[in-house]
C-alpha cells in the first residue's frame, strides 16, 4: 500500500504540474475517514488481500478473492443504501473542507510528496533490516543455518 501511495503520488501531482490533470479534491469528513480506515482494515485483516491484488486475483481464476470482491461490491451498495442515515453520524466528527496536507500546512505539494517517498523508504528499510536474520555456522554440518535451528532436527537417512 505504501509504494501504492508513493507511485500514485508522483504520477498525480507529476499530471498536474504539465497540466495534464487536475485534482478534484473532497471534503476532509473525520468521521469517514475513521470509519472507512477501520472497515477498510477490517477487510484486509479478514480477507487477506487489498481491494486491487483481490481484482487481479479474480482475473486468475482465484474463487476466493471472487467471494471478496462480490462482498466488496455488496459492502459499497449496502453503504450507499445507509448512507442518507449515516450521513449526519459522519458529519457529527466534524468537516475540514477541501484541504490537502500540502494546503493545511501551507507548503508545496512537491515537499509532501517527497517527505512521503522518505518516509516509506525509511520504513522500508527498517521492515529489511528487521527481516534479516543472521546465519549461524551449525555445529558438526559445516553449513550454515538460521538461529534456532537445531542439528538434532534435521532428517538423516
Amino acid at each position: 500500500m505504501l509504494t501504492a501511495i508513493a507511485v500514485g503520488s508522483v504520477g498525480v501531482y507529476g499530471l498536474v504540474e504539465g497540466d495534464l490533470a487536475s485534482l478534484s479534491v473532497k471534503p476532509l469528513v473525520y468521521g469517514g475517514i475513521a470509519i472507512g480506515a477501520v472497515l477498510f482494515g477490517i477487510g484486509m485483516a479478514v480477507f487477506g488481500l487489498c481491494p486491487g491484488t483481490s481484482v487481479a486475483a479474480c482475473g486468475e481464476g482465484n474463487r476466493h478473492a471472487m467471494v471478496g470482491v462480490l462482498g466488496m461490491f455488496i459492502g459499497a451498495a449496502v453503504f450507499v443504501a445507509a448512507y442518507p442515515f449515516v450521513e449526519p453520524f459522519i458529519a457529527g466528527f466534524g468537516d475540514a473542507g477541501k484541504v490537502t496536507i500540502a494546503d493545511w500546512l501551507h507548503i508545496s505539494p512537491w515537499v509532501v510528496v517527497v517527505s512521503l517517498l522518505l518516509v516509506i523508504a525509511g520504513v522500508l528499510t527498517a521492515v529489511e533490516y528487521f527481516e534479516r536474520k543472521p546465519l549461524r555456522r551449525a555445529p558438526g554440518t559445516g553449513g550454515f543455518q538460521k538461529p534456532g535451528f537445531a542439528p538434532h532436527d534435521r532428517v538423516t537417512r
